[in-house]
């Protein structure tokens, strides 16, 4: 059941990302930072989700007991190897994007102020002007965007788009080392180059 929900939370990713991409095109920061947000989460809980399935599937009951409580990457160092599977060497990939993320999901799961001073000017043609000058003047159709300059550094569409293709492979790298079934939906998405 849990793999049919991973599949969902990385579709969603998925769309996600490609909805940033569209926002970024037509210059809606706000909504570029918003669908680059909801990917990365729905990312994590895709990789989590998948994890935890496997765990719960291959581990004995008393075992998976106490393993659930770990970590995320706990998880991911620790069942592939318990589930018969190749081990993921640390620093690598697919685990580099689980600590990347980790983090990244930490931190919007519990939000601190991130709100900065810049000015984003989002001009009618699509174009952005960061750190716009306080006597620029606005042209009908223009946009002014305050304080979102580091969250649209690290939400964007980019970053969103990358985020997929890593938990794409990610999910591909788990499944081929634990030679679990159930994810041969991997094989109908795509990689893309956004």
């Amino acid at each position: 059941m849990k793999i049919y929900l991973t599949k969902l939370l990385f579709l969603n990713a998925s769309e996600l990302a490609a909805q940033a991409l569209e926002a970024h095109r037509q210059g809606l920061v706000e909504k570029e930072i918003r669908l680059g947000i909801a990917a990365h989460l729905m990312a994590f809980s895709s990789l989590e989700a998948a994890i935890n399935e496997i765990g719960e599937n291959s581990l004995e009951k008393s075992l998976w007991d106490c393993a659930e409580k770990l970590d995320t990457l706990a998880k991911w160092v620790i069942f592939p190897r318990l589930a018969g599977g190749a081990q993921f060497d640390p620093g690598k990939e697919p685990l580099q994007t689980i600590e990347h993320l980790k983090p990244v999901r930490n931190a919007i799961a519990h939000p601190k102020g991130r709100q900065g001073s810049d000015v984003i000017l989002g001009h009618k043609d699509g174009r952005l002007e960061r750190d716009a000058r306080p006597e620029t003047t606005l042209a009908d159709g223009d946009r002014v965007y305050l304080g979102g300059g580091k969250l649209l550094d690290e939400f964007n569409a980019n970053t969103a788009q990358d985020l997929v293709n890593r938990t794409r492979n990610a999910l591909r790298q788990l499944r081929t080392a634990t030679s679990y079934e159930g994810m041969d939906w991997l094989d109908q998405t795509l990689d893309h180059d956004f």
